[in-house]
C-alpha cells in the first residue's frame, strides 16, 4: 500500500529510471544497514521495506507541501480529511525509530532498514533535485 501511495507520485516527479535507481539502491543500503545494526550473523535480512522507506523519504523531500487523505473513525462515522504529508510521514518515522529500540517483534523486523532507507531517500532526492527540475522543465517544454 505504501508503495502505491508514495511510489506513483514520486515516479511522476522523478521519472521511471531515477525511481528504479532509488528503489534498488535504497533497498541495498537499507538492508546493509539492518545487517550492521542487528549484529546477529544467524539472521537473514530480506525484504523490500527499506526500499519502500526510501521512496517515502524521497516523496517527503520532493513534495514537502503535499497533503494525504486519511479516514478518521469518529464513533460510528468515518470522516475523510486531508493532512499534511510531513505530519503523517514524520509520525511514521518516529514510530520506526521507537520500534527499532523497543518495538514489536524486536529482532524479527528489520526496523533499522526502514530508518536507513528513509534517510537514503531524503538524501537521494535532495542530491538529484536539480536534475529532476531540469527533467520537468524539458517535459513541459520550457
Amino acid at each position: 500500500m505504501f508503495l502505491l501511495i508514495f511510489g506513483l507520485p514520486a515516479e511522476r516527479v522523478m521519472g521511471g529510471t531515477r525511481l528504479l535507481l532509488l528503489f534498488l539502491l535504497g533497498g541495498a543500503v537499507a538492508n546493509l544497514a539492518a545487517v550492521l545494526a542487528i549484529e546477529a550473523p544467524d539472521r537473514i535480512i530480506i525484504g523490500a521495506s527499506g526500499a519502500v522507506s526510501a521512496l517515502i523519504g524521497a516523496y517527503l523531500a520532493l513534495l514537502p507541501g503535499a497533503r494525504l487523505g486519511v479516514v478518521l473513525p469518529l464513533g460510528l462515522f468515518l470522516q475523510f480529511v486531508r493532512v499534511p504529508a510531513f505530519l503523517l510521514i514524520g509520525l511514521w518515522a518516529l514510530l520506526q525509530v521507537g520500534f527499532a529500540y523497543a518495538g514489536p517483534a524486536f529482532g524479527a523486523v528489520a526496523w533499522p532498514a526502514h530508518i536507513a532507507g528513509f534517510l537514503f531517500g531524503v538524501v537521494f532526492a535532495l542530491l538529484t533535485k536539480a536534475a529532476i527540475a531540469r527533467r520537468l522543465r524539458r517535459q513541459r517544454g520550457y
